[in-house]
Parts: structure tokens; sequence; C-alpha cells
């Protein structure tokens, strides 16, 4: 069975507050980005809002 691509992310979560935000790296098949974001979301149910950035590109 073919692996998934795995890409490199920023996520950055969101919370109630001035400047309050995690910041978190992360690989994984774009796929799965919706099961990440529901589990934070489980897990930090005061999150207001989450961005991911993904890297197309491997930087040297």
């Amino acid at each position: 069975m073919k692996q998934a691509k795995e890409y490199q992310m920023s996520i950055r979560c969101y919370f109630p507050g001035i400047d309050n935000k995690t910041q978190h790296y992360q690989a994984m098949p774009l796929k799965d980005i919706a099961k990440w974001i529901e589990a934070y979301q489980f897990t930090h149910p005061n999150v207001e809002s989450i961005t991911v950035r993904v890297r197309c590109k491997e930087t040297n």
C-alpha cells in the first residue's frame, strides 16, 4: 500500500485575549488536517480559530 506524502506544516491556534496564540510544527499528509483540527478542538475547547500553512517546497 502506498503511503501518503507528508508535508511540513505550521499550525497557529488562536485563543481569547490579546495576542494569545500557540504555534505548532507538524509533518503529516494533507488528508489528516481535519483530524488534527478536530482533536485539537476536543482537547482545547476554547480555541477560537486555527490557521494552517503548508510548505510546498523543502528549504535548505
